[in-house]
């Protein structure tokens, strides 16, 4: 019986920690730091510039008539957790309180002359289960490893579409 009470004692203070997220929609290709020479244009992006797929870069020469338009939206899902919640004795054994959800879309659009050359949209759904003594990632940590495995995954399909990208971007 004294065996029986120190495990069940000991488990939740061995799971502390054991929250990790969890990514959806992710193809686990990350792109390396070496990307490949990037594809110049007029960069219409208002947002931070760590979240900019790498692969473009702005032309400071003579207008280029490329147009590249990146855009993101993040939603987040923190349901509120029942007061009642904390008299709930499985949660001494590490049961699910709760769950946040952060679901990340990217879109980069490339236009040239008012014509799209291409469309690229990423999705991405991030989710973790809160326990009591999980601490794990917050919103915020979700909302940037989100938007930049999207990134990652626009700049690997540019990489990819490059040599079909530069000669219409080029082209005069």
């Amino acid at each position: 019986m004294l065996r029986v009470m120190a495990f069940v004692v000991a488990l939740p203070l061995g799971m502390q920690g054991c929250a990790s997220t969890q990514v959806y929609g992710g193809d686990g290709k990350a792109v390396g730091s070496s990307i490949a020479k990037p594809l110049l244009g007029k960069i219409e992006y208002s947002g931070n510039p760590e979240y900019l797929p790498r692969m473009l870069s702005a032309d400071t020469g003579i207008e280029n008539k490329v147009i590249f338009r990146y855009s993101y939206t993040v939603s987040y899902e923190a349901p509120n957790e029942h007061p009642l919640t904390v008299f709930n004795p499985l949660l001494m054994l590490g049961m699910s309180k709760a769950t946040d959800t952060v679901v990340v879309i990217g879109v980069l659009d490339i236009v040239k002359e008012g014509t799209l050359l291409k469309h690229y949209e990423k999705s991405l759904v991030l989710k973790k289960d809160k326990t009591v003594f999980s601490e794990g990632e917050t919103l915020t940590d979700m909302r940037r490893k989100g938007l930049m495995l999207v990134r990652d995954h626009i700049d690997s399909q540019l990489v990819q579409d490059r040599a079909m990208l530069a000669p219409q971007i080029n082209a005069e």
